[in-house]
């Protein structure tokens, strides 16, 4: 079988780090997988052992789809390329959803006027009922989920390679913060929370992101003073994403947690990258990441602006020994059961033959 994804770019970011996942595992199931980018962007390097193509003409994708013999064509986010498909084209085609916004939305009611899409792949159980509202009934909509690569693993301090790999100071537990600087990811929740917990426990807050909004990113700063937490934030910017396992790892190490505040995900690498290394997880209650966590056995759910319960639960994830134990030992059992690469390539390719 042979694929080609269609990508708006190749900047950093979940959905790069989840179609290279995918494209991987399908990989070891025999399935050759191919790129094409709209635009070029800082995340190439996560593309490094994958073939890809940056493609603007409408004549050479047309070309490509042509001579490439592809089984299946799945577009992500954009359709921009969806009219150049040839009409004799045999394969599936394919629409892929990773979260929900207008644009999307208004995307998903353009394929009943193309009518060239078979069906509409969604990263979320929770899309899927959105998605069924836009599309006509011919347009199967079907749930694919994620895989998380072997690479996110615990790794031992004596056997890290990336030798700037950050440590917090003077014993301190690691809250770690990784996602993008915008207000949907709720970092000012963030910030409150490690406020009040620095008062009950030593913690350093890590903000890990890609500083491409700077407005945003001095409102969180300014968060951080309010919070009393400026001297001891640390701030952590473009961390290539191979070295995120050695980041969770130190996490780990020092006791500490992942805290996602996050008012809407698709099925977030942020909180399945850190549960594979061993790393706690206390979460907004929220799609999406409510479809892995289940409350108290992998991980923690607190309700949106319930500051006093995410306090109450990031503490006792560094602190209840039993309790981390068997938030740690459930979360990797959740990666090995459910989003392990072989796991996925079997839901995958039984997706695809549905169609």
């Amino acid at each position: 079988m042979r694929i080609l994804y269609v990508a708006p770019s190749s900047r950093e970011g979940g959905l790069q780090t989840t179609l290279r996942n995918r494209i991987r595992a399908l990989r070891a199931q025999g399935v050759q997988s191919e790129v094409v980018f709209l635009e070029k962007s800082e995340g190439e390097y996560i593309f490094k052992d994958i073939v890809h193509y940056y493609l603007r003409s409408p004549g050479e994708f047309q070309k490509k789809i042509i001579t490439g013999n592809y089984d299946v064509i799945s577009f992500i986010y954009t359709l921009h390329f969806l009219p150049c498909v040839p009409r004799t084209y045999k394969g599936k085609v394919l629409y892929e959803v990773r979260g929900w916004n207008r644009e999307i939305a208004a995307t998903l009611q353009s394929i009943s006027r193309h009518r060239r899409v078979h069906a509409v792949m969604c990263i979320a159980k929770y899309l899927k009922p959105l998605v069924m509202a836009h599309v006509p009934p011919y347009v199967q909509v079907l749930v694919d989920g994620n895989a998380v690569d072997p690479m996110f693993h615990m790794i031992a301090p004596g056997e890290r390679k990336w030798k700037d790999c950050p440590s917090p100071a003077g014993g301190r537990k690691v809250v770690a913060f990784a996602a993008r600087m915008e207000r949907s990811k709720n970092w000012f929740e963030f910030a409150r929370i490690c406020g009040q917990l620095n008062k009950i426990d030593k913690i350093e807050p890590w903000f890990i992101c890609n500083p491409t909004n700077r407005e945003e990113l001095a409102k969180v700063q300014q968060e951080c003073m309010r919070n009393g937490l400026k001297d001891i934030s640390r701030f952590m910017y473009n961390i290539p994403n191979h070295y995120m396992p050695e980041v969770f790892s130190e996490v780990r190490r020092s006791g500490g947690i992942i805290l996602s505040p996050s008012l809407r995900e698709g099925l977030g690498n942020h909180i399945l990258e850190p549960m594979a290394v061993g790393v706690p997880i206390v979460s907004s209650d929220v799609p999406g990441k409510n479809e892995i966590i289940t409350h108290r056995v992998n991980g923690l759910l607190y309700k949106p602006g319930n500051i006093a319960l995410a306090v109450q639960y990031a503490a006792g994830a560094m602190g209840d020994e039993k309790q981390r134990a068997a938030l740690i030992a459930n979360g990797l059992t959740t990666i090995r059961e459910e989003y392990s690469p072989s796991v996925y390539a079997k839901r995958y390719l039984g997706l695809l033959a549905r169609i």
